[in-house]
């Protein structure tokens, strides 16, 4: 199925922003870093995200690909197909 161009909501945005927030923890030399465990809720806080955006669009989140030479609002992915209306 081709890929074609969807462009989020302002709120839409600020979700996926918001999902991607990690907590970070300071290492014993000062730096900063986010822990495996965080790395991985981040992971699942975004495409929790990513999925709940696609049933209200109407797009497949698992095919989300950058738009080339978009901004962060534009983005490529395949129509969901609804099987109860396919012949």
């Amino acid at each position: 199925m081709p890929l074609i161009e969807y462009l989020l909501t302002e709120e839409q945005l600020e979700r996926l922003k918001s999902a991607s927030r990690m907590d970070y923890r300071e290492n014993r030399d000062g730096s900063l870093m986010a822990t495996t465990r965080e790395q991985e809720r981040t992971r699942l806080r975004v495409n929790d995200a990513w999925h709940g955006i696609g049933l209200e669009v109407g797009f497949d989140w698992t095919t989300v690909k950058p738009h080339p030479g978009g901004d962060e609002y534009r983005f490529l992915a395949a129509p969901l197909v609804n099987a109860a209306t396919e012949t």
